[in-house]
């Protein structure tokens, strides 16, 4: 393999470019293959550890975003809660209001307009006026 074909590969694989003068060391025999080796493997452990972090930093924003989107849910579940309380209190004040409305209404109408002696005996109209017909 040339060494153009070699830093092409290293190139598309993204790994470390070795310069032209490492290739003629190592080829001639003054670089010792076990060193090379050696440096190699430290690369590679590297790589591994920096593989890992970013691994434990990618679970850890996944857990931040499981947990906003669970608060966001939370937010959302505690408005429609109070604006069904809020509802049903609007709705029981109403419900009062009109007990008492219908509680007055009918003392009113049976101190001012109950049935009179003529309504009874079915002369007359109500509130004891002749009918105009």
């Amino acid at each position: 393999m040339s060494s153009k074909k070699l830093l092409w590969s290293c190139k598309c694989g993204h790994t470390i470019t070795i310069s032209s003068t490492f290739y003629l060391f190592f080829f001639t025999g003054a670089v010792d293959p076990a060193l090379v080796l050696e440096q190699i493997e430290s690369h590679i452990a590297t790589v591994k550890e920096e593989a890992f972090s970013r691994k434990d930093i990618l679970e850890k924003v996944e857990r931040w975003l499981n947990a906003c989107e669970e608060e966001a849910w939370l937010e959302d579940y505690n408005k429609v809660r109070m604006i069904v309380s809020c509802d049903l209190v609007l709705f029981s004040r109403w419900l009062q209001f009109s007990d008492l409305f219908l509680l007055r209404m009918t003392t009113v109408i049976m101190l001012v307009g109950g049935p009179s002696d003529t309504q009874e005996s079915g002369e007359g109209s109500y509130f004891g006026k002749q009918d105009p017909r």
